[in-house]
Protein backbone atom coordinates (compact mmCIF):
# COMPACT_ATOMS: atom_id res chain seq x y z
CA UNK A 1 0.00 0.00 0.00
CA UNK A 2 1.52 3.27 -1.21
CA UNK A 3 1.24 6.26 0.86
CA UNK A 4 -1.64 7.73 -0.58
CA UNK A 5 -3.71 4.81 0.56
CA UNK A 6 -2.64 4.85 3.70
CA UNK A 7 -3.35 8.75 4.00
CA UNK A 8 -6.78 7.76 2.42
CA UNK A 9 -7.48 4.95 5.24
CA UNK A 10 -6.27 7.42 8.10
CA UNK A 11 -8.41 10.44 6.84
CA UNK A 12 -11.77 7.82 7.02
CA UNK A 13 -10.44 6.71 10.27
CA UNK A 14 -10.50 10.06 11.31
CA UNK A 15 -13.52 11.33 9.51
CA UNK A 16 -15.42 8.31 11.20
CA UNK A 17 -14.16 8.67 14.63
CA UNK A 18 -14.77 13.10 14.58
CA UNK A 19 -18.91 12.03 13.52
CA UNK A 20 -18.69 9.25 16.42
CA UNK A 21 -17.47 11.67 19.01
CA UNK A 22 -19.74 14.28 17.70
CA UNK A 23 -22.96 12.22 17.93
CA UNK A 24 -22.08 11.75 21.67
CA UNK A 25 -21.77 15.01 21.89
CA UNK A 26 -24.97 15.77 20.11
CA UNK A 27 -26.84 12.83 22.73
CA UNK A 28 -25.26 13.85 25.90
CA UNK A 29 -26.37 17.36 25.23
CA UNK A 30 -29.93 16.10 24.73
CA UNK A 31 -30.27 14.31 27.30
CA UNK A 32 -28.34 15.80 29.92
CA UNK A 33 -25.81 13.40 30.66
CA UNK A 34 -22.81 14.12 32.80
CA UNK A 35 -20.53 11.88 31.13
CA UNK A 36 -19.34 11.63 27.29
CA UNK A 37 -19.04 8.09 27.21
CA UNK A 38 -22.31 7.18 29.60
CA UNK A 39 -24.21 7.41 26.36
CA UNK A 40 -23.28 4.52 24.52
CA UNK A 41 -25.65 2.23 27.08
CA UNK A 42 -28.14 4.85 28.24
CA UNK A 43 -31.51 5.10 26.80
CA UNK A 44 -33.65 8.33 26.03
CA UNK A 45 -35.64 9.38 29.04
CA UNK A 46 -39.09 10.78 29.41
CA UNK A 47 -40.11 12.44 31.82
CA UNK A 48 -43.28 11.79 33.26
CA UNK A 49 -45.33 14.61 34.45
CA UNK A 50 -47.24 14.19 37.78
CA UNK A 51 -50.28 16.00 38.85
CA UNK A 52 -50.68 16.93 41.77
CA UNK A 53 -53.90 15.51 43.62
CA UNK A 54 -55.24 16.30 47.15
CA UNK A 55 -56.41 13.55 49.72
CA UNK A 56 -57.68 13.32 52.58
CA UNK A 57 -56.26 11.61 55.66
CA UNK A 58 -59.36 10.13 58.27
CA UNK A 59 -59.29 8.56 61.50
CA UNK A 60 -61.13 7.60 63.96
CA UNK A 61 -62.91 10.42 65.78
CA UNK A 62 -62.56 8.26 68.97
CA UNK A 63 -58.52 7.51 68.56
CA UNK A 64 -59.20 3.86 68.27
CA UNK A 65 -57.14 1.81 66.12
CA UNK A 66 -59.29 -0.09 63.26
CA UNK A 67 -57.01 -2.86 62.68
CA UNK A 68 -59.66 -5.06 62.09
CA UNK A 69 -60.64 -2.65 59.20
CA UNK A 70 -64.32 -2.33 60.68
CA UNK A 71 -66.70 -0.83 58.69
CA UNK A 72 -70.26 1.11 59.75
CA UNK A 73 -68.88 0.99 63.72
CA UNK A 74 -66.14 4.26 64.00
CA UNK A 75 -67.19 7.95 63.23
CA UNK A 76 -64.37 9.71 61.22
CA UNK A 77 -62.49 13.04 61.75
CA UNK A 78 -60.32 14.77 58.81
CA UNK A 79 -56.87 15.09 60.42
CA UNK A 80 -55.92 16.48 57.64
CA UNK A 81 -55.62 16.56 53.24
CA UNK A 82 -52.24 16.64 51.84
CA UNK A 83 -51.47 17.36 47.86
CA UNK A 84 -49.23 15.22 46.60
CA UNK A 85 -48.09 12.86 43.84
CA UNK A 86 -50.09 9.65 44.81
CA UNK A 87 -52.10 7.46 47.42
CA UNK A 88 -48.51 5.20 48.34
CA UNK A 89 -47.10 9.21 49.05
CA UNK A 90 -50.11 10.24 51.24
CA UNK A 91 -50.03 8.05 53.30
CA UNK A 92 -46.16 8.17 53.34
CA UNK A 93 -46.68 11.70 54.12
CA UNK A 94 -48.93 11.05 57.14
CA UNK A 95 -46.52 9.25 58.82
CA UNK A 96 -45.09 10.75 61.73
CA UNK A 97 -41.84 9.51 60.91
CA UNK A 98 -41.50 10.54 57.48
CA UNK A 99 -43.09 14.68 58.00
CA UNK A 100 -42.42 16.95 60.56
CA UNK A 101 -45.21 18.98 59.16
CA UNK A 102 -47.49 15.88 59.85
CA UNK A 103 -46.09 15.49 63.36
CA UNK A 104 -46.69 19.00 63.96
CA UNK A 105 -50.65 18.29 64.01
CA UNK A 106 -50.04 16.11 67.10
CA UNK A 107 -52.30 13.28 65.60
CA UNK A 108 -50.79 9.56 65.20
CA UNK A 109 -49.53 8.47 62.11
CA UNK A 110 -52.14 7.17 59.83
CA UNK A 111 -52.55 3.08 60.04
CA UNK A 112 -54.43 0.22 59.20
CA UNK A 113 -57.97 0.94 59.33
CA UNK A 114 -57.95 4.36 58.58
CA UNK A 115 -59.38 5.91 55.13
CA UNK A 116 -57.71 8.13 52.62
CA UNK A 117 -60.30 9.88 50.22
CA UNK A 118 -59.00 11.17 46.54
CA UNK A 119 -60.35 14.20 46.12
CA UNK A 120 -60.12 14.39 42.56
CA UNK A 121 -60.99 11.24 41.54
CA UNK A 122 -63.63 10.80 44.87
CA UNK A 123 -62.65 7.23 45.53
CA UNK A 124 -62.01 6.12 49.32
CA UNK A 125 -59.30 3.33 50.36
CA UNK A 126 -59.15 2.20 53.88
CA UNK A 127 -55.46 1.38 54.39
CA UNK A 128 -55.08 -2.93 54.89
CA UNK A 129 -51.96 -4.23 55.99
CA UNK A 130 -50.53 -4.53 52.60
CA UNK A 131 -51.37 -1.92 50.89
CA UNK A 132 -54.82 -0.24 50.11
CA UNK A 133 -59.25 -1.41 49.60
CA UNK A 134 -61.02 1.06 47.63
CA UNK A 135 -64.03 0.98 49.41
CA UNK A 136 -67.70 2.46 49.10
CA UNK A 137 -68.21 6.50 49.68
CA UNK A 138 -70.65 5.87 52.05
CA UNK A 139 -68.58 4.10 54.67
CA UNK A 140 -66.72 7.66 55.67
CA UNK A 141 -68.56 9.81 57.19
CA UNK A 142 -67.03 12.66 58.66
CA UNK A 143 -65.91 16.11 60.37
CA UNK A 144 -63.40 18.11 58.38
CA UNK A 145 -61.07 20.21 60.86
CA UNK A 146 -59.44 21.73 57.69
CA UNK A 147 -56.19 20.90 58.06
CA UNK A 148 -54.57 21.48 54.99
CA UNK A 149 -50.75 20.23 53.56
CA UNK A 150 -48.74 20.92 50.50
CA UNK A 151 -45.75 18.76 49.93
Amino acid sequence: MNTSGVFLVLLVLILTMHHFFLNLIIVNWAYGSGSLFSSLTKKPVYRQQFVMKTFEILHPISGCLNTKMSRGLYEFESVCSIDCESLEQAFKLSQNDFSERYASLDKRSTCVGDIIIDKQEDVHYMVSGTGFIEIPSTVAQYIDWGNHMVL
